[in-house]
């Protein structure tokens, strides 16, 4: 492996914001199967806490995981650990692409700039002066650009990452990016002897350059180029001795001062776990460190350390870094939970007085709580003491703490990224996930003329608000065609301004669940008042079904008749059935799916699909001395509702909870245990969590247990069901008790829509096929299965194929904890999977939360004796059909 693809960790030790910001930016930490792997498996994983612990869920156990975690697990965990504890600016978004919402300013916001208008099909939202993103120029002297500064000569100084060199360097860059030079800094003689240094460096508005030097004895003892699996890492880092100096540097290089801190170990609460989160130089005699833990010290040129208090609490998860007005005024921005409360998040701006040691009062104070990147907040420029970018705009801020509107990202065909001005009214971008070719591009926003903004057209999205986000799809649609645009409007902003601005993140299951399901009835009033977004995205079976069928959506089989890539033949037919209306119309789609079935060893079922009556049958039948202790009453009665397609017709508003059937089902989720009899975590410890969960994965292979739900999304999944939960034995696909031979489910989270009032159709049709390409890293609506066959098709003869997660090689077996040995699918079981994947046509989880915590409370009852089977049955008819008549 090249060097290039061995990054040694340890320019990590004290790596600043921007540096790590461009590292982790150009270098994506996984490839897209990598993510859309962990991504199903997380999604996996919650649907298991949300419907109760599988029948047997040796996948969650780490003393028995076919997952192992390869060799560089520890080291990589560590650096996005660094990463994500340093990311003063904007790491977290680099890491965690495109988990993004907008963020709310406490202050009350000016209509004209953060409203959401309906404005389908018309051009009100892009005009003649708004911005578009251009590729300016590919940088080949670095390769990665961070902390671009704009000096008062109008050139640009800035720090540039060398990825091969594994450092970063200054450079002095031209107004127009012509002339790039590297600045060249003479090393005090205690740092160009030591073994090995890092440096911090602060870079000012007026040209003034200061760093931070971290300086390692290493004994003389050299780390390996790339990786060395013989060379103890370990024991090279625990006896290594690091101490810091401070240098301030001539406009030449040449160094004015440079003092050891010579309090270092009495100032630093724990020397030994010492990481500076920011340094910058604030005047000519002193700079501000501030470390990972929310710390701040003042540090003069002669080495001396001073603490100063934080002007927020610093022990709550607070990050901080300066920025600089255009005379060089200092600010701090501090990021941090108030009151040590994690469910709510602040950002905030003070100035600084580096003489008197005192922060003066917020600047800005913006309420950022929820958002999964860091807003960011760069060096001012004109009239503007700095500039604050959340995910939808970008504001100058004044002196006085107002804003002005600088640009929209959605207009201009970007993301957010870090900017300086170019003059003339143009802006200077870098950062952002504009990485794909793996190279450094600075981009140019420039000024959209009138003519071209004229015939555009928008297309409204209505989303509601989730970490998986189509930003990037709709910027990338805007930009390959000049028909249409993309305008969101997400309802979780909505909701957060019906409720006063309070952005404040649900506290369990049950608030969260009534927070979506009031976003989702702000978009159906929308929908029915006359205001509906061209297109909705949305994982609400009564937003889509229920108004679906009153006529609010499209028929999309009218745009599929007419297409040559995404139609009827080309979209596996089974995902087709189970989301046609009961009149054959098709009122959404789905890019991809999972498929949700229940395993059982073919020796106790040797046919697909069991009703619940033969279900309670094998499990009268069979000495298993754990079938009914593994799981609560609650926990199953969660896992079988699941599967239960036919209980609610939302569409003619029927229900179906009194069937001798669902009775059945009931009185089988009886059998079980009121509660679990596991360790716990506080009064047991982790120890005895994990030999309960390690023997328990024991259970269905050695006959102890019997039934296993499965979700199948995951490569190798089903070559691994067979060796690890079922012992290398074979196993059926018995599917969710039901009597129409209908088990197996599929699992689509989120579909598409159009609304059929929309004057803009076309475009949403065009923006709809987007989803579709399974090559986009930015998709994150892909995971598990395909909807498209040829890609359906690719992703089963995957199968065929065993990867060592270790090292990505193809192998004939692997060796599971359990002891057995997993194989790939032979051609004639991947056909058969293949069959069985397409033969289940019908979706899963379609009861709402409303209708599901009606099932649980008359459950309750009846599971405590309160009430008969039938009694509750009846109650839950009686109380959901008026939920669904309501509703209807």
């Amino acid at each position: 492996m090249s060097d290039k693809n061995n990054i040694d960790l340890k320019i990590l030790e004290n790596a600043n914001d921007d540096m790590l910001s461009a590292m982790s930016s150009k270098y994506s930490p996984l490839d897209d199967e990598a993510a859309n792997r962990i991504f199903a498996i997380s999604k996996r994983k919650y649907k298991m806490r949300k419907y109760g612990r599988d029948f047997s869920t040796a996948d969650e156990v780490t003393g028995v995981d076919v997952y192992m975690k390869p060799k560089w697990y520890k080291p990589v965990k560590a650096a996005v650990i660094c990463l994500i504890t340093l990311g003063g600016i904007g790491i977290g978004a680099a890491f965690i692409k495109n988990f993004r919402s907008k963020n709310i300013i406490t202050e009350a916001p000016d209509p004209s700039v953060v409203s959401v208008e309906n404005t389908s099909g018309t051009d009100e939202g892009l005009h003649g002066g708004s911005y578009k993103l251009t590729d300016y120029k590919t940088i080949t002297e670095f390769d990665g650009l961070s902390r671009l500064i704009q000096l008062d000569d109008n050139r640009y100084m800035g720090i540039g990452v060398l990825l091969n060199e594994q450092k970063e360097y200054i450079y002095s860059i031209s107004s127009d990016f012509s002339d790039i030079k590297r600045k060249e800094l003479s090393l005090p003689d205690e740092v160009a002897a030591a073994d090995d240094n890092i440096g911090a460096y602060s870079i000012t508005p007026g040209g003034d350059i200061a760093v931070l030097y971290s300086i390692f004895d290493d004994n003389g003892v050299k780390m390996p180029v790339g990786s060395d699996e013989s060379f103890d890492y370990s024991s090279f880092y625990e006896n290594r001795r690091t101490s810091y100096g401070i240098c301030f540097y001539n406009k030449d290089g040449s160094v004015k001062s440079f003092s050891l801190l010579n309090n270092f170990e009495e100032c630093v609460e724990d020397p030994d776990n010492f990481y500076v989160s920011s340094f910058a130089q604030v005047s000519d005699d002193y700079a501000v460190i501030a470390d990972t833990y929310g710390e701040l010290m003042l540090c003069n040129r002669d080495g001396r350390l001073e603490r100063i208090s934080s002007p927020v609490d610093s022990s709550s998860g607070i990050i901080s870094y300066m920025v600089f007005a255009p005379d060089g005024t200092p600010y701090l921005a501090c990021r941090y939970n108030p009151n040590s409360d994690y469910l709510k998040t602040m950002l905030e701006v003070f100035s600084f007085d580096p003489e008197k040691k005192i922060f003066g009062t917020p600047v800005l104070s913006i309420n950022i709580s929820g958002q999964s990147d860091f807003s960011m907040i760069m060096n001012g420029f004109g009239d503007y003491i700095m500039l604050y970018s959340d995910n939808s705009y970008l504001y100058g801020i004044k002196a006085d703490g107002t804003k002005e509107m600088l640009l929209n990202w959605y207009d201009a065909d970007a993301q957010p990224m870090q900017v300086v001005s170019a003059g003339n009214g143009e802006f200077y971008g870098y950062g952002g996930n504009y990485y794909e070719n793996k190279s450094c591009i600075v981009y140019k926003l420039v000024r959209r003329n009138a003519e071209e903004a004229a015939d555009i057209k928008t297309v409204n999205v209505g989303i509601i608000n989730n970490n998986f986000s189509a930003e990037k799809i709709f910027n990338e649609f805007n930009k390959s065609q000049d028909k249409y645009r993309v305008n969101v409007i997400n309802y979780y902003d909505l909701y957060v301004e019906q409720n006063g601005g309070s952005s404040e993140q649900p506290k369990n299951a049950n608030e969260s669940y009534d927070q979506h399901n009031k976003m989702e009835k702000l978009l159906q009033l929308d929908i029915v008042s006359g205001k509906a977004p061209d297109m909705i995205i949305s994982s609400s079976r009564d937003t889509i079904e229920l108004l679906g069928s009153k006529g609010f959506f499209a028929d999309l089989y009218s745009f599929m008749d007419n297409d040559p890539d995404i139609n009827r033949q080309t979209i596996a037919q089974n995902v087709l059935k189970a989301l046609e209306s009961k009149d054959g119309k098709l009122y959404s789609i789905a890019p991809s799916f999972g498929l949700s079935t229940i395993g059982i060893k073919s020796k106790y079922l040797n046919h697909e699909n069991w009703t619940i009556r033969e279900m309670m049958d094998i499990y009268d039948k069979a000495d298993a001395i754990h079938k009914y202790d593994g799981l609560s009453k609650t926990e199953m009665l969660r896992i079988l509702l699941e599967g239960q397609t036919d209980l609610v017709d939302i569409e003619n508003a029927q229900c179906h909870f009194d069937s001798p059937d669902f009775i059945d089902m009931l009185k089988f989720c009886d059998r079980f245990v009121m509660e679990v009899d596991k360790p716990d975590k506080f009064s047991d410890g982790e120890a005895a969590i994990q030999t309960y969960y390690t023997n328990k994965a024991y259970w269905i292979p050695n006959d102890e247990d019997l039934a296993s739900l499965i979700h199948f999304e995951t490569d190798n999944q089903i070559s691994w069901e067979k060796s690890a939960t079922f012992g290398g034995e074979d196993f059926t696909f018995a599917g969710y008790p039901t009597s129409n031979g209908k088990g197996g489910k599929l699992d689509i989270s989120t579909r598409f829509a159009i609304s059929e009032t929309s004057k803009v159709k076309e475009g949403a049709w065009e923006l709809l096929k987007t989803f579709f390409d399974y090559s986009k890293s930015s998709n994150h609506y892909v995971y598990g299965l395909p909807a498209l066959k040829n890609e359906l098709e690719k992703r089963l003869d995957k199968e065929m194929k065993l990867n060592d997660l270790n090292n990505g090689e193809v192998v004939e077996s692997k060796k599971t904890k359990l002891g057995t040995v997993q194989y790939p699918l032979t051609q004639d079981e991947r056909d058969d999977l293949e069959r069985y994947v397409l033969s289940c046509d019908t979706l899963a989880n379609q009861l709402d939360y409303d209708a599901q915590s009606i099932c649980y409370e008359e459950a309750d009852a009846f599971f405590n004796g309160e009430k008969t089977a039938e009694e509750a049955a009846n109650m839950m008819q009686v109380r959901i059909s008026l939920l669904v008549s309501e509703k209807n």
